[in-house]
């Protein structure tokens, strides 16, 4: 053990004057190493070169989904097409929305009022990206597709509090889920119907099917939104995939709106919602409801308080 530490201070000795040559080319060898892992690092994460930019940028740049950006900058989803989360978006062209338009009297999207507005864009586009071919399949938990599995996609739109009303009084109100609880982070999302060839050809359907409910629209060879075809698929961006559709998609009617609405309809009169309409909101002789139940909700008053503070207020009663 001596020896050894006198051959090491005399190794140190010989060599000391060089110390600082060596320790020059140690660093040397460390920076190249470290810029050869950077380098490989950098080119394996690096974005492909087919992939082109984020949502509003991709559709900026078609020029013909001028509409659907004025109407998406105007709502708080407009974080979402600028790069955020991973989406696939159904995005109507402007001929789309001239059409739209046209129908509800409106001369630009700047008249869509607000709610409708985000309606509109929040039922827009699904969570996940799927290409055109996978729309109309489901991501098992084993990491494979179930083919032709699917024809309803999670969309971030909800309907969130409207006023009802409760003993004759307005108050705001919320649809209570199946679990019969307030949940702040269960929002009823609503959900896209897609009809798809693989849907179809997996289920023996054919375009015969989907025409019997949509008999003003042809079936598309890369799917279709309700009514709505695709016309252009797969454009592929930063954060999910834009598909290109010949419509826009308004929020369908829950059960409750379409009863309390066509009921008060005269086109409708002989379809029977008006009677239907009465057994649903009738009345015991103490004035109570027999199929309808609301619950005053602290729990959600305290939540929707701090979700609308301009609204703080008005919310001191909410009821499910």
């Amino acid at each position: 053990m001596k020896d050894e530490s006198n051959l090491l201070m005399k190794f140190r000795g010989i060599y000391a004057p060089y110390g600082h040559l060596f320790k020059g080319v140690a660093l040397t060898s460390l920076l190249v190493l470290s810029g050869s892992c950077q380098s490989e690092f950098e080119k394996y994460y690096e974005e492909p070169s087919w992939l082109e930019g984020n949502a509003y940028e991709v559709l900026k740049e078609k020029g013909n989904f001028n509409s659907y950006l004025q109407l998406v900058e105007r709502t708080l989803y407009s974080k979402v097409i600028h790069g955020s989360g991973s989406f696939t978006f159904l995005a109507p062209n402007d001929k789309a929305f001239d059409e739209y338009l046209q129908s509800k009297g409106y001369n630009s999207v700047y008249d869509i009022p607000s709610k409708e507005a985000a309606d509109i864009v929040s039922f827009s586009f699904i969570y996940n990206q799927y290409s055109a071919a996978n729309l109309g399949n489901s991501w098992l938990a084993s990491a494979e597709w179930e083919l032709g599995a699917s024809v309803r996609k999670r969309t971030p739109s909800y309907k969130a509090l409207y006023k009802d009303l409760v003993n004759g009084d307005s108050v705001y109100v919320f649809d209570d889920s199946a679990i019969n609880a307030f949940v702040d982070t269960w929002h009823n999302n609503r959900y896209l119907s897609v009809f798809t060839p693989t849907y179809f050809s997996s289920n023996g359907l054919q375009s015969s099917d989907y025409n019997n409910f949509y008999n003003t629209s042809e079936f598309s060879q890369y799917g279709n939104i309700y009514g709505a075809k695709i016309v252009t698929p797969d454009m592929f961006i930063s954060h999910g995939v834009i598909h290109e559709i010949d419509k826009v998609i308004e929020v369908p009617k829950n059960m409750d709106e379409m009863i309390m609405q066509y009921a008060e309809d005269p086109s409708r009169s002989s379809e029977g919602w008006k009677r239907f309409k009465d057994v649903i909101l009738h009345k015991y002789s103490d004035g109570t409801y027999q199929f309808i139940y609301f619950t005053e909700d602290t729990k959600a008053a305290t939540y929707y308080k701090k979700v609308y503070p301009e609204m703080e207020a008005e919310l001191n009663k909410v009821y499910s």
